[in-house]
């Protein structure tokens, strides 16, 4: 009797061992179909790849497109100011960035440097710490620093002012 139910055990173990081995196949098969449908629609630019025909060539080796920006930025010598604060002697030290619209600096900004910082000099002199300390009062400072550099050039072609320094002492 006891090699009967032996005979049994061993007859079910292989079935046991076959149907687990199935089913992780089968999740094995879902997962990678799932990844791979994830690589080609993220991966790919959303399957347009797929849609071109077996014989069309690539221009570039690489599914996904890195497409370099062409930034017009010109970079300010930076600025040191005496405030405007009649309480205490306070400085202001500020590096700022011009971008531009189009891809390439005016000409007209690098020969007007001068007429531009002192315009600058002029309207940073005049700000307290309360007028630039606040997050409003630094975008108003960019909005009053863009209308003086557009007034210098003659053209609307200035298209952010960027802070890369911004120190009160």
């Amino acid at each position: 009797m006891a090699q009967a139910e032996d005979k049994k055990d061993e007859a079910e173990a292989p079935k046991k061992g076959r149907s687990k081995v199935v089913i992780a196949l089968i999740a094995v098969v879902a997962l990678g179909g799932l990844g791979g449908g994830a690589y080609v629609m993220l991966g790919s630019g959303g399957g347009a790849e797929a849609a071109k025909p077996a014989g069309a060539e690539e221009s570039h080796s690489t599914a996904v497109k890195v497409v370099e920006p062409k930034d017009a930025i010109a970079e300010l010598d930076t600025f040191v100011v005496n405030m405007a604060d009649e309480n205490a002697q306070r400085y202001l030290k500020v590096t700022m960035k011009v971008e531009f619209f189009g891809d390439a600096v005016p000409a007209r900004f690098t020969g007007r440097q001068p007429q531009i910082r002192d315009l600058l000099l002029s309207l940073l002199g005049s700000k307290s710490v309360a007028d630039v300390r606040t997050i409003e009062g630094k975008q108003q400072l960019r909005d009053e620093v863009i209308a003086r550099i557009t007034r210098v050039l003659e053209e609307d072609s200035v298209k952010a002012v960027y802070f890369s320094e911004f120190i009160i002492q």
